[in-house]
């Protein structure tokens, strides 16, 4: 790896007559007074945010989105928590039939007039969010789309079918995360992503996504035919919060054999705290980037010299506590083991 070499710099440039500041800093007194933490949901969902929402298939993620949508769009509480209403753009990726009957139910269920248009944008294909000009024309149709208006919130479901690269190569997903950044700098929003979880219980692919992500929603199917979505990441506020919730067929009349229509939304019943013991997974760059390595490591594992040594390389640093104080968090989070003298990633 290079490192960066500027040689000597001449400090006296400082002080000359023109010179500006590129960086502006804040005295204690500004940083205490500036906005503190935003949300749509409060304590759930924020404001100008990366969001991973993440289940294995048939666990109910499409649904929770769904429900979500439907409450901030309507400004509806969740189980007490105020929901600040906002507009939102739910990108369908995976085709609009299913979700039209979703959407029909959760109107139906909350009786929103037949002509009312709604709050919600809906986008019935995939974006490539790798590519510069999908990028751009989404986010300038959006704007065209809105005319204005404000945005809150941008679902893209699922992130796979928008996901044109590796999901386990860390630079590529390192560019995803780039581009939802765009996302939300060029809309004011926050981003969710939902995507598929892997064998081994984590969100597949690199973790550089969930470093990168503000919240982290885990959504699971539950033995009574509801589900569960806990918050595993909540930058700003306490996470480990489990939303337990169930489903109600709600019917839309009968299709052309005279048969009844019924579809499923989701509801949510109750918030608790998460049942101590439960892993959350990395927190931060520098525990992301330490779980990474070992990931892509050989499954022997590597020595902590070993370790060490390739997380300096992607770091660009060769900080000792920043090292030991990941590990230390990956081991007590039981996200890494060591085995013979080696660490390996679970």
């Amino acid at each position: 790896m290079s490192y960066i070499s500027i040689g000597k710099i001449d400090k006296s440039a400082a002080f000359e007559a023109d010179f500006e500041p590129r960086f502006k800093f804040l005295s204690e007194k500004e940083l205490i007074s500036l906005p503190g933490p935003q949300w749509l949901v409060k304590h759930l969902i924020p404001t100008n945010s990366l969001i991973l929402m993440y289940g294995a298939p048939g666990a109910g993620k499409s649904h929770i989105a769904l429900a979500l949508t439907q409450s901030i769009a309507n400004g509806y509480e969740i189980l007490g928590r105020r929901t600040n209403k906002a507009k939102i753009v739910y990108v369908a990726a995976e085709g609009a039939a299913g979700a039209s009957n979703r959407v029909e139910a959760h109107r139906v269920y909350r009786n929103i007039p037949e002509d009312s248009e709604g709050n919600v944008l809906y986008l019935d294909c995939p974006v490539s969010l790798l590519h510069d000009n999908d990028l751009k024309s989404f986010v300038l149709a959006i704007v065209h789309k809105l005319a204005g208006q404000e945005i809150g919130l941008v679902f893209i479901d699922t992130l796979s079918r928008c996901f044109a690269g590796d999901e386990n190569r860390a630079d590529e997903m390192a560019q995803l995360v780039s581009a939802c950044q765009i996302i939300q700098r060029e809309l004011g929003c926050s981003v969710c992503l939902v995507h598929h979880e892997a064998k081994q219980g984590s969100a597949r692919g690199s973790t550089v996504l969930p470093g990168a992500a503000d919240t982290i929603i885990h959504v699971t199917a539950t033995d009574g035919k509801g589900f569960e979505a806990v918050i595993e990441k909540q930058k700003d506020a306490p996470d480990g919060l489990v939303i337990s919730g169930h489903y109600d067929l709600v019917e839309l009349g009968t299709d052309e054999d005279g048969e009844s229509i019924e579809v499923p939304i989701a509801l949510f019943d109750k918030i608790s705290p998460q049942a101590k013991g439960k892993s959350n997974g990395p927190k931060g760059r520098n525990q992301a980037i330490a779980l990474e390595v070992l990931s892509e490591a050989p499954l022997s594992g590597l020595t902590e010299e070993g370790w060490q040594a390739a997380f300096a390389e992607c770091t660009g640093s060769d900080n000792r506590r920043a090292f030991r104080d990941a590990k230390a968090a990956l081991i007590q989070r039981k996200l890494v083991s060591e085995v013979g003298g080696k660490f390996i990633a679970n």
